[in-house]
C-alpha cells in the first residue's frame, strides 16, 4: 500500500535510518509573504469588512466679487474585504515524531509556509471572484494592471516606463516587489551615465536595496505566482500572445489592502479521520497524528492600476 502519511517508511526517511540523524537540516529558506509586507494592513471581523475609498476631490474655483462661490462634493465609493479560510493538514506517524525530533520539529515549523504561498499567488496572480488580486486575466483591459516588458536590452528604460506607467494612471509607485530573476535583471542594469541602476542595501529593514529611490523587496513567491500565471500579453483577457514569466510588481502598495481575523491557527489531532485523496485514514487506529494550519484571510485591490506588471517578452501563442 502506498505510503499516506509521513513515517520512518516514507520514501527519503526510511534511508535516513537506522543510523543516527544530523540535526543539521538542509531545506530552502522559508519565504513570507510579500504582499503582506508591503500591501497596507486591517482588522478584519469574520463578516467582513466594508472600506469606504474616497475616490474624488471637490473642486475649487475662482469667482468674481459678489459672484455665486461653486458647489463642489467629494465622491464616494466602497470596497468589499472578505476573509477566505486556507489550510493545510500534514500527517505523521507517531514513530516519525518519536525518532526523528528534529525534522518532525522543522516540517511542523515550516507548514504555515505554504499558506504565505498560496496567499501570494491568489493575491499577484488570481480569481477576484475568490480573493481580490493585482491582476486578473479574465477582467477587461481597463480594470487590470497595466505590463511593461523587461529584459537585457534597456532595463534602465524599462524600469523607467514602468514608473511612469504608475505616475500616468494618477498613482506613485512607492516600492517594487521582484522575483530573484527580477533582481538580477536589475543587478545588472545600469543608468545613463554608466552608473548602476539598483543600489543595494543588503543591512537595511526595507527590503534588498533600492532603484530610483523606491525600496527593492525579493521574493520567490512571486515566481511561483507566475508559473501558471500565462498572462495575456497586450492585458486584454483574451489575446493570443501570452507571458509566463513576472519578474516582478512596481505599484503604490496602499491601494491593496488585506487583513486576518485570527491570525495563522496550528492545532494538532490524533482522534480525526482524514480523507486523502479518496483515502480514509483513521488517525487513532494507525497510530498516527495530524498538524493542520490555517488561517482566514482577505485581500482588495482599491485600483489595479496603481500596479505595474514586469513580465518578459510574448513567449508562446494560443
Amino acid at each position: 500500500m502506498a505510503a499516506v502519511d509521513l513515517n520512518r517508511g516514507s520514501t527519503n526517511v526510511s534511508s535516513l535510518l537506522p543510523a543516527d540523524v544530523s540535526q543539521e537540516i538542509q531545506a530552502k529558506m522559508l519565504e513570507t509573504s510579500v504582499i503582506q509586507t508591503l500591501a497596507r494592513q486591517v482588522s478584519v471581523p469574520g463578516s467582513g469588512l466594508t472600506i469606504p475609498v474616497i475616490s474624488g476631490e471637490p473642486t475649487a474655483s475662482w469667482v468674481a466679487e459678489s459672484d455665486d462661490k461653486p458647489v463642489s462634493r467629494h465622491t464616494l465609493n466602497k470596497l468589499s474585504l472578505t476573509p477566505k479560510k486556507l489550510a493545510v493538514i500534514e500527517p505523521f506517524s507517531d514513530e516519525f515524531r518519536r525518532d526523528l525530533p528534529g525534522l518532525y520539529a522543522e516540517l511542523v515549523r515550516r507548514l504555515p509556509n505554504s499558506l504565505s504561498k498560496a496567499f501570494d499567488a491568489a493575491a499577484i496572480y488570481g480569481d477576484r471572484t475568490q480573493i481580490g488580486s493585482l491582476y486578473d486575466e479574465g477582467e477587461a483591459a481597463a480594470t487590470n494592471a497595466d505590463l511593461q516588458t523587461v529584459d537585457t536590452t534597456d532595463t534602465y528604460g524599462d524600469f523607467l516606463a514602468a514608473i511612469t506607467k504608475v505616475a500616468t494612471n494618477g498613482y506613485d509607485a512607492d516600492a517594487l516587489a521582484l522575483s530573484p530573476g527580477g533582481e538580477a535583471l536589475l543587478m545588472g542594469a545600469v543608468t545613463t551615465a554608466g552608473s548602476p541602476l539598483f543600489l543595494p542595501n543588503a543591512m537595511g529593514s526595507r527590503g534588498v536595496g533600492s532603484v530610483f529611490g523606491r525600496p527593492v523587496y525579493r521574493s520567490r513567491n512571486i515566481a511561483f505566482a507566475a508559473a501558471d500565471a500565462d498572462i495575456d500579453a497586450d492585458g486584454s483577457g483574451g489575446g493570443t500572445t501570452e507571458v509566463d514569466t513576472l519578474y516582478g510588481i512596481v505599484g503604490q502598495w496602499d491601494q491593496a489592502i488585506w487583513g486576518t481575523v485570527e491570525g495563522i491557527k496550528v492545532s494538532f489531532s490524533d482522534q480525526a479521520t482524514l480523507t486523502d485523496g479518496g483515502t480514509q485514514i483513521n488517525l487513532w487506529q494507525r497510530n498516527m497524528f495530524a498538524v493542520r494550519a490555517e488561517i482566514e484571510i482577505g485581500f482588495v485591490v482599491a485600483d489595479p492600476k496603481a500596479f505595474v506588471f514586469l513580465t518578459d517578452a510574448p513567449a508562446a501563442t494560443d
